[in-house]
């Protein structure tokens, strides 16, 4: 039965719909609707349609076919007839068409196609025919991160390498499985390549991979390459503590560094500088840098793998041209000035190490004294100074010559002399002694009316407390008879040596308490190791039986000095400076140890006369009767004398007119 021209065209458009659905590949549906050409459709030789021109855009699933329109076709229909039985593969193709694309082809397939002009119910029967085999489809390619990109990096364009490709093929990264998104393409050389994609966001990347030969196009991999690009590095943010060879700079910390490298970037080839390991750490101070120099300074992050990021952020510094003035000069040791001792030290702060450090003794840097080299932030200078008053000035020297201003810091130190045979005597604030004072080593001799401490000859006896104190003033300005609390400060001092202790220890045992010979006409050596001259005591006897006698004391800063108690007695002022002054009157007379002395002279207190007591000793070892070292003996006259009953004996028993040859005197040089 023969189909109206109506029927065939719903049918036809059925045809096409499936065709469009389901591709060329199910054109067996077709065939079973339309058999041939002549089942359908009537020809007519007289048409003069010339049919298929050329095949163009030949891909491995896709072309086009082309002719040259007719003016009387009412359509076109397309068939491929490879096959025994023609199969209609486009119809109602408009008459101004003269072109159509065909896709979901094979890959690698042979094909033969032919164009039908349709019209009145008929169709020409031209048999110009194109056989057209289809381009094989590319592989599927393989991608992985390129080794010169690391994963997590900086670069925002990474290299990704691809094999399993034919040179000519264009290759195309995506950002997604299906292969929509594409983020870079380039042309392969060679069966494998390298090459950037576009721009990707901070954050985990994923990217496939596709070929392209003209438009034939592999399957998106099934392969893919990781790369999570970090947040970039902010790099150098500032620089500041700049001098001529430091500079601290610094920089905001990166959750992905394990270190901070810093270059010189000012000549050709940059240069390290230095280095910190650590994710926190967020400043690096630079050493060793040229004076007057211009730096390009740039900080680069280091990640666990060994890269960098890639920061291109400078700042530039220049040094300054000489050192920084040094911000401190403090006088070290000793503590206070004035004072007696030769070895003094000098600490200098706000150095750098490397710099010549100069001490000078005026303001103006141009007498200098010492100088070392820094090895750090300070420096301590010894020196040893002849007497005089000291301001110490510092300044800073460069590898380079150039020197910085003279410090505004200064130290002052005056070193005291004492006279000669006269010894130093450290402070004591607690007795109100607030400097150091000078002390005659030896008892006071009468060299023509002249109170000398010498070791020649018999001590200066049977003088009234009155001419003491007046002997020791006309030696001259400074110069007195020793105070109350100058001779407690010495006691106090000797009391705190180990060598004037019998078992040498602190605390342990008794104090010496100098010679009791009745003998008061001895010379004292001048070698203080002859601490027995004169007398036929040894250090060899018993304690209590000759050793005690020893006449020399040891004082804390080395000091010697001579039959401190024993030997003479020796009159005291009560206060220093000043009139004679009397000592507070007693009640009663008394001969008391340290533990009732208040009870009779409630007017002295502790300070008038108890020993430190280093080491909780006994208070009877200082004035036993074996030892005499300590005590107070007191009447209601109250003129002190000491050194009767060892160190820290007290005698208030005696008047200013008193006079004995058993008594001397002391003087004092206070500086």
């Amino acid at each position: 039965m023969k189909m109206s021209f109506k029927n065939y065209i719903i049918m036809f458009q059925l045809i096409l719909n499936v065709s469009c659905i389901k591709g060329l590949s199910n054109y067996e549906v077709k065939t079973e609707i339309l058999q041939n050409e002549g089942d359908a459709i009537i020809t007519d030789s007289s048409f003069t349609f010339g049919g298929l021109t050329e095949i163009t855009d030949v891909t491995n699933s896709s072309l086009v076919i082309n002719w040259d329109s007719h003016p009387d076709a009412e359509q076109y229909l397309i068939y491929e007839v490879s096959q025994p039985k023609p199969q209609l593969v486009a119809g109602q193709v408009g008459s101004t068409k003269k072109t159509i694309q065909l896709n979901d082809l094979s890959p690698s397939t042979t094909y033969k196609f032919r164009v039908r002009m349709f019209t009145q119910g008929k169709q020409d029967t031209n048999s110009n025919d194109f056989t057209v085999t289809t381009k094989p489809a590319p592989n599927e390619p393989s991608i992985e991160l390129s080794p010169l990109s690391i994963s997590p990096g900086f670069s925002a364009t990474p290299s990704f390498k691809v094999e399993g490709i034919r040179a000519g093929q264009t290759i195309r990264l995506f950002a997604d499985s299906d292969c929509s998104q594409a983020i870079g393409e380039s042309v392969a050389s060679a069966h494998q390549i390298t090459l950037n994609s576009d721009e990707l966001p901070v954050g985990n990347n994923i990217i496939y991979v596709k070929a392209f030969n003209g438009e034939n196009a592999s399957t998106c991999s099934s392969t893919f390459a990781q790369y999570r690009r970090l947040e970039p590095f902010l790099g150098i943010v500032f620089v500041n503590e700049i001098t001529d060879t430091t500079a601290l700079i610094s920089w905001k910390s990166h959750p992905a560094a394990v270190a901070y490298d810093v270059f010189d970037l000012s000549q050709d080839i940059p240069t390290y500088l230095g280095g910190v390991s650590g994710q926190n750490t967020t400043q690096l101070q630079l050493t060793g840098l040229a004076p007057s120099r211009t730096y390009q300074l740039q900080v680069r992050l280091k990640l666990s793998n060994g890269s960098y990021d890639n920061n291109f952020v400078t700042l530039s510094l220049t040094t300054n041209q000489a050192p920084e003035i040094p911000s401190s000069v403090i006088l070290l040791s000793p503590t206070q000035s004035p004072g007696f001792n030769e070895a003094v030290s000098i600490q200098i702060s706000g150095l750098k190490a490397g710099d010549r450090i100069e001490l000078h003794k005026n303001s103006s840097c141009s007498d200098k004294i010492a100088q070392d080299i820094a090895s750090g932030s300070s420096l301590n200078l010894n020196l040893s100074l002849p007497p005089d008053a000291y301001q110490f000035y510092a300044k800073a020297i460069n590898s380079s010559g150039f020197s910085s201003e003279c410090s505004i810091s200064h130290a002052n130190y005056t070193r005291l002399m004492c006279p000669t045979n006269y010894i130093p005597v450290p402070a004591n604030q607690s007795l109100g002694i607030t400097q150091p004072f000078c002390v005659a080593k030896y008892e006071m001799r009468n060299i023509s009316l002249k109170a000398t401490s010498t070791p020649t000859g018999s001590p200066w006896t049977y003088i009234t407390r009155i001419n003491a104190k007046f002997y020791c003033t006309q030696l001259g300005e400074k110069y007195d008879l020793i105070s109350n609390p100058e001779w407690l400060t010495i006691a106090q001092d000797l009391e705190n040596v180990a060598h004037n202790w019998e078992s040498q220890q602190v605390g342990l045992g008794p104090l010496f308490k100098g010679t009791a010979s009745s003998t008061l006409g001895l010379s004292a050596s001048t070698n203080d190791e002859q601490g027995y001259f004169g007398i036929e005591n040894l250090a060899t006897q018993p304690m209590g039986s000759g050793k005690e006698q020893r006449r020399t004391m040891k004082l804390s800063n080395g000091e010697v000095i001579w039959d401190f108690s024993g030997h003479a007695w020796e009159w005291v002022d009560w206060t220093p400076g000043g009139q004679l002054d009397q000592a507070p009157a007693c009640t009663a007379t008394i001969n008391a140890q340290f533990t009732n002395v208040q009870t009779y002279c409630p007017s002295l207190v502790p300070a008038d006369y108890m020993p430190t007591n280093p080491s909780g000793v006994d208070q009877n070892l200082y004035n036993s009767a074996n030892y005499n070292t300590g005590g107070v003996t007191a009447s209601p006259l109250g003129t002190a004398v000491r050194g009767a009953h060892g160190i820290f004996g007290l005698s208030l028993a005696y008047g200013n007119t008193f006079q004995h040859t058993g008594i001397g005197f002391r003087c004092v040089y206070r500086p």
